[in-house]
């Protein structure tokens, strides 16, 4: 073979292994800049789509948070659970749970019938419990959302939630297969694309190998280079020259592969295709507006076709609300969070975010505008706010709105107006008989109607609230002085107190109202409220005079009574309450039929505190039962101890029973355990009630005598002729004893002539004819003992016999066991 062939046959060669190379470096390349293309698209539609769902669901917390901070404070759980189950409804919410301030869940919208506080799910160790922060974290499909909630720097419970991206990964893989579709069209497409340009090369390689084979040294080199430069992606790169060797049409042939492979344009398609499948409403314009394409969902909004989009501006279809961001767009910045109209179709209202999408060799990039309605979120959290800041029932703002407002409205009067601000605290008086006596739906309904009454009745301008229960405020605008301030609150208790028809029933309600205003000294406009409501308890106190105004002295007397709950607290804890004994002393022989149990409280301090003033703070505070079973315990102990000193002596001790003893249906398990504890025998122990108690709850009430008449107890009926008093209770219940108040008593012994003196005959008679022992109460003088024994009492107590005593002095009257002389009654007092 000659040197001639033999360089042909080389370059022969060399061409198709360099034509090999050149078009598999190509494909490599061409592979990976599609795949990063496909991935870095991917990755941006990603990021847009989680930066809304997080922007939506900070907003949604904030909603939540400001929802639930008001009913969570106050332990309101049904307004707490139907808020959350309202917002469990919305589009793309998967869960919902509400956690209390012990991170205990007590709502899950996944089970909304499992218990209050069940264990708290693991992932509410990602908040720490004084973090005030919202977290949040994402897993494959979910965003988690995680807040505390906090009222008044303290924290009152909390809340958690996750929103779907199942949409997201749903629209996210649908593009991914449309890449991967597009790809291998372009792939079929340029292996033939390939094919030919191989086919040719050989033939032009063929060609060119006699005529190059004595230069293809400097030919190949640059040959190379070209190649490289392709296969680098440098497609604008500047060719060799167009020699006439035989290297010169491979390189105007590779010259015209740059400028090919250069003027490939994918994006504008698979943006269509892409577009086409999307699950939002998605338009692609210009930096000038111009519409390039736009998918079925927005052309369903605009109610028109996709093409006849095409070509029109942006803005003859959505009206941005700032303007400013529309300048953004024409410089060519991105934007996000825009919230628009549509101008025609539906008209809703969107949240838009235009997205830029650079393309290679342009210096203006085109825009992906992402739309999203928001017209039902809009409404919802309209509705989660007025759900916050009204009450459910009646309309009126509650207690949150009231505030912000009674703040605005005194920071006004502080900027430079000479008037100043009022509030009236309206309190309706015995609301609680007509739910009982008529239902809570009738109640609600009263409600309703007097709320309606109040707004009729305030000056224009005066806000009325509902606080809750029977309790509403009306804040006064421009109120001149205190004086004015008591003739309008005068002037509206007359009025509210006339008679008004709800469900074919006339209703008359008395109401109680305390004034306070912006002249008085306060720290926060919230004392303002305060003092009102410390007034309207002072004007609850009074018989008349229902609308009192708010002085210092009644917040000192507040404080008195805190602090003394406080040392109150502390005396049950340490069981320092003791008990005293006054007699009741038989009328035929004087003898001591046994002992009225009292309790006493000597304060280190304050000294002797009456019962008429600790009794009804530990009842207002929730300690009453804890005080009762205090004295229950030293009376059982004590007539324990005197069974064993006194042996064979007949005596019994009463102790009083409050109303929230006699309805509790354990109450009866209890004083029986504790009579055999103490080995209390029948007839030794007398529980009192009185009249009021009963009313309360009937059923219940009787069904607790009963049972604690079985355990070996006897009952008393207390004070009998005030209240309500019923011959019902004297037939129905199974009372043994009847005491006469001491009002009627004391009335009888001034004139026994009177109708006080007809009465305690009547009702002695009365409790004798039903098999019960009778006694009078307050008798403080012999000449009182001479009338009691005419009106034919068994038993009689008061100051005659002694003033309540310790158990030391009552031990010296059970020695005797007889009060015979007068000189007796007073021994022991004082």
């Amino acid at each position: 073979m000659s040197i001639f062939q033999r360089n042909v046959l080389t370059i022969f060669l060399f061409l198709i292994v360099s034509t090999a190379i050149t078009c598999t470096f190509w494909l490599n390349e061409r592979e990976t800049a599609i795949n990063r293309m496909q991935l870095e698209s991917r990755k941006a539609l990603e990021a847009d789509f989680l930066d809304l769902y997080q922007q939506r669901g900070s907003e949604l917390a904030g909603i939540l948070e400001q929802t639930l901070v008001a009913p969570l404070s106050r332990g309101d759980l049904d307004l707490v659970a139907n808020s959350a189950i309202l917002v469990s409804k919305q589009p793309l919410i998967k869960t919902v749970g509400i956690f209390d301030k012990q991170k205990k869940v007590f709502f899950n919208s996944e089970n909304t019938a499992s218990p209050l506080r069940t264990t708290p799910p693991h992932y509410l160790s990602r908040l720490n419990s004084d973090s005030k922060a919202l977290a949040s974290w994402q897993d494959e499909n979910s965003l988690h959302f995680l807040k505390n909630i906090y009222h008044d720097n303290n924290l009152v419970g909390g809340f958690y939630f996750e929103l779907s991206l199942s949409d997201v990964n749903q629209s996210l893989n649908a593009t991914q297969n449309l890449f991967k579709q597009i790809n291998g069209q372009k792939d079929a497409f340029s292996h033939v694309e390939l094919a030919g340009i191989v086919f040719f090369l050989l033939l032009l390689g063929l060609w060119l190998a006699y005529r190059l084979s004595r230069h293809v040294t400097r030919p190949i080199h640059s040959l190379a280079q070209t190649v490289q430069n392709l296969r680098e992606g440098n497609f604008d790169m500047e060719m060799p020259p167009h020699n006439t060797n035989e290297i010169g049409p491979l390189i105007i042939e590779l010259e015209a592969l740059a400028e090919d492979l250069k003027n490939v344009t994918v994006p504008t398609k698979y943006l269509e295709t892409v577009f086409s499948s999307m699950q939002e409403p998605l338009i692609v314009v210009n930096r000038e507006g111009r519409i390039h394409a736009a998918n079925n969902l927005f052309a369903s909004m605009a109610g028109t076709d996709e093409e006849a989009l095409v070509g029109g501006k942006i803005w003859d279809y959505l009206e941005i609300k700032e303007e400013g961001q529309k300048h953004s767009l024409g410089q060519g910045k991105a934007v996000t969070g825009m919230v628009c109209h549509l101008k025609v179709g539906s008209r809703s209202e969107l949240m838009v975010s235009a997205l830029k999408i650079p393309e290679s060799g342009k210096t203006e990039a085109n825009y992906v505008f992402v739309l999203r309605d928001i017209s039902k979120q809009k409404w919802l959290a309209e509705m989660i706010r007025y759900n916050a800041t009204h009450d459910s029932l009646t309309g009126l703002a509650n207690r949150a709105f009231f505030l912000r407002e009674l703040e605005l409205e005194v920071q006004s009067t502080q900027d430079g107006k000479d008037a100043s601000v009022g509030v009236l605290f309206i309190s309706l008086d015995r609301f609680k008989h007509i739910n009982d006596s008529f239902g809570h739906r009738f109640g609600d309904t009263v409600l309703r109607a007097f709320s309606e009454r109040i707004q009729q009745l305030v000056r224009t301008g005066d806000k009325v609230s509902r606080l809750g229960g029977d309790k509403f405020c009306v804040l006064l605008e421009n109120i001149e002085s205190e004086a004015m301030a008591w003739r309008i609150a005068l002037q509206l208790h007359q009025k509210l107190t006339q008679p008004f028809n709800v469900e074919e029933r006339e209703i008359l309600l008395e109401s109680s109202i305390g004034i306070s205003s912006s002249w008085q000294d306060f720290e926060d406009p919230s004392q303002i409220l305060s003092n009102a409501e410390l007034a309207m308890h002072e004007a609850k106190k009074k018989i008349s005079e229902k609308v009192v105004l708010y002085t210092k002295e009644m917040r000192s007397q507040n404080k008195a009574l805190f602090s003394l709950e406080s040392d109150l607290r502390t005396a049950i804890k340490n069981k320092v309450i003791d008990i005293h004994f006054q007699p009741i002393v038989a009328v035929a022989d004087n003898s001591l039929r046994g002992f009225e149990v009292l309790a006493r409280w000597n304060h280190p301090q304050h000294g002797m505190i009456s019962p008429s003033l600790f009794i009804p703070l530990a009842e207002h505070v929730g300690l009453i039962e804890s005080l009762e079973w205090i004295i229950f315990e030293k009376v059982f102990a004590k007539r324990q101890e005197w069974r064993l000193k006194f042996p064979g002596k007949p005596f019994y001790l009463a102790v009083n029973v409050s109303g929230y003893q006699l309805g509790k249906i354990s109450f009866p398990v209890y004083v029986g355990r504790s009579f055999q504890k103490y080995g209390i025998c029948p007839g030794e122990i007398v529980f009192e009630v009185t009249e009021s108690m009963l009313i309360r709850n009937p059923a219940v009430a009787m069904r607790v005598l009963s049972e604690l008449k079985k355990s070996g107890a006897k009952l008393a009926l207390d004070d009998f002729g005030t209240g309500y008093s019923s011959l019902s209770h004297l037939s129905r219940f199974p009372f043994d004893f009847l005491k006469i108040d001491q009002s009627f008593i004391r009335g009888a012994c001034i004139n026994p002539g009177s109708h006080h003196g007809k009465i305690v005959e009547t009702i002695s008679r009365l409790g004798h004819s039903l098999g019960m022992e009778v006694v009078g109460e307050g008798v403080e003088t012999s000449q009182d003992l001479e009338k009691v024994k005419v009106f034919g009492l068994d038993t009689w107590q008061g100051f005659l016999s002694t003033r309540p005593t310790d158990a030391e002095k009552a031990e010296l009257l059970l020695r005797e066991n007889a009060l015979s002389q007068e000189d007796h009654y007073y021994a022991l007092s004082g």
